[in-house]
């Protein structure tokens, strides 16, 4: 907080732009965000420097920014609803021209026979006029980014309409060398977020065998089958969305003793028996009932009803929780995730239900988490504070790498920062059994 006006950090910012292309692309929130975290990952695993991954931060949340520019177009093609060719489309966008090809022939179904002749008569006039519309769609994606002010690199990549490795699509004069790494990593890792929630990792793994060398870089879908070529590869694609650090930041962080004594161990096998449980009974294997599956035997019990028990018992308040009800749980594990949350609206049939009993106002404003202003605290009246305790923690243990520890204070990664402070003030306090103190 600063002279009571909060920052807002260009990187919250384009995670809530994601938001909104979620929406105008038809896929579930949040997917823009999980194909970053698994662009980031890849390109990390892939060696990449430090600029280039951020180039690659940028690109995986805004490549589809400029995408709904033509939808009038694409509904009158695909017959009224644009968004839903678009959610269609996303599972064959890298596939072969005969995947493409079966696509288009869903032109109009259930729209009655003559509606269907119709719109088929209509394609091949309106298929030459793709490259127009790609070229649309990344003249304004540049244009935003310029008016943000990204980086010349992030321009140039979501500038740049063909991505595929054989130039299926491209221009004149295409050159599969000019194809950003960006470009190449984020179109990898939105396929696999897409064809796993359809498919699980025998899809993911078979799309990138039969795609590399055609719309996928060699390289890139190498190293993506190489890192889900292992189990713990399920974790990195499955998360329960809690993570506060990926694997990557993890091995990165932690000293070499430590590191080592993992023998390869990944976080995903501390609850590969929960995964393994969730896949052999749900009845719909979707990342909506995963997540709320996972928060019913981990985040649930082990912290929010811990912060609620802790802090209505300070107080001498008896807390209750009728939606933990065992019942109501189980009707609600039972709904189909596409109705819980539907056209970007979160909790829909609770919020239906309630509406007319609840004052509209209440239904309908922002969700407020328990967040606390980290950031702020951390570089403004912490600052100086958190990184000696983090620097004398190092001094003593050899949990953690220095370097990397302090990067994260210096670089000013409020999330990760705090995790690795509270870590360290509860070691010194319960390990160590010293009294801890931090100047405000």
């Amino acid at each position: 907080m600063t002279g009571g006006t909060q920052r807002l950090r260009l990187a919250e910012l384009m995670a809530a732009l994601s938001l909104a292309t979620d929406l105008g692309m038809g896929q579930p929130l949040e997917q823009a965000l999980r194909t970053c975290l698994l662009a980031i990952e890849l390109a990390a695993r892939m060696g990449l420097a430090k600029d280039e991954i951020s180039e690659v931060f940028y690109v995986a949340l805004l490549r589809f920014i400029g995408c709904t520019v033509d939808a009038h177009e694409l509904a009158e093609i695909f017959g009224g609803d644009d968004i839903a060719s678009r959610r269609a489309s996303a599972l064959v966008v890298g596939g072969s021209p005969v995947e493409i090809g079966r696509e288009l022939l869903k032109i109009g179904a259930g729209q009655g026979a003559v509606r269907r002749i119709q719109l088929f008569a209509r394609l091949p006039g309106a298929l030459p006029r793709a490259g127009d519309s790609a070229r649309a769609h990344c003249e304004m994606a540049t244009h935003l980014a310029l008016r943000l002010e990204l980086p010349a690199a992030v321009q140039r990549s979501l500038g740049d309409e063909a991505v595929r490795w054989d130039g299926l699509g491209a221009p004149k004069g295409f050159s599969r060398n000019d194809i950003p790494i960006s470009g190449r990593i984020v179109l990898v890792a939105r396929d696999v977020e897409v064809l796993h929630r359809a498919g699980g990792i025998a899809r993911v793994r078979s799309a990138l065998k039969s795609r590399s060398g055609h719309a996928y870089d060699p390289a890139v879908a190498g190293a993506m089958l190489e890192r889900t070529a292992d189990a713990s590869s399920q974790g990195w694609l499955a998360r329960s969305g809690a993570d506060a650090l990926t694997e990557t930041q993890k091995r990165s962080l932690l000293g070499p003793r430590v590191r080592g004594s993992l023998n390869g161990l990944s976080s995903f096998d501390a609850i590969r028996p929960i995964r393994e449980r969730f896949d052999a009974k749900a009845w719909e294997r979707s990342h909506l009932n995963w997540m709320s599956y996972a928060d019913l035997n981990l985040r649930l019990p082990e912290l929010l009803l811990m912060r609620v028990d802790k802090m209505a018992m300070g107080v001498s308040l008896e807390g209750r929780v009728p939606f933990l009800d065992h019942k109501f749980v189980e009707l609600a594990m039972s709904i189909p995730a596409e109705v819980k949350v539907r056209n970007g609206t979160l909790k829909y049939i609770l919020k239906k239900a309630v509406r007319g009993v609840i004052p509209d106002e209440l239904i309908d404003r922002p969700k407020q988490g328990f967040g606390v202003p980290v950031y702020e605290w951390l570089f403004d009246r912490l600052g100086g504070t958190a990184r000696r305790a983090i620097d004398g923690f190092c001094a003593r243990t050899d949990i953690f790498d220095r370097r990397e520890a302090l990067r994260l204070v210096d670089e000013r990664e409020g999330l990760p920062t705090w995790i690795v402070l509270n870590f360290a003030l509860w070691h010194k306090h319960f390990i160590e059994r010293e009294s801890i103190a931090i100047d405000a």
